[in-house]
């Protein structure tokens, strides 16, 4: 039987995947390039309540001055685990890169 980290960590199915454009150097956009897959916000959401329920974990998300900051934090086995990332597009993106810091869709990686 999986415990809740190795069942929060567990791969997603293709249809909560969505493929983006990612580049070495997001300035000039030269040839190190590539289109990646990467987790979709609700897809975390859904396996947060899926294997923790709703009351077990919650989201905060800021705008800093250059960039939005995402603390997402767990309740597993009574102790709370927090982790805070950041995006400078969207509470989304920075949600799903705090996952990622708790091993969340970090096989994507």
């Amino acid at each position: 039987m999986m415990n809740k980290l190795e069942a929060l960590c567990a791969p997603f199915a293709n249809e909560d995947l969505e493929w983006r454009y990612w580049s070495y150097d997001q300035v000039s956009r030269n040839d190190n390039h590539r289109i990646v897959p990467h987790v979709m916000a609700m897809a975390v959401r859904k396996r947060l309540d899926e294997v923790l329920g709703p009351a077990n974990w919650k989201q905060e998300c800021q705008a800093g001055s250059t960039a939005i900051v995402c603390t997402l934090s767990v309740r597993v086995d009574g102790e709370w685990i927090i982790r805070s990332n950041t995006a400078e597009s969207s509470a989304n993106t920075a949600l799903c890169r705090a996952a990622a810091d708790l091993g969340i869709g970090r096989y994507l990686y």
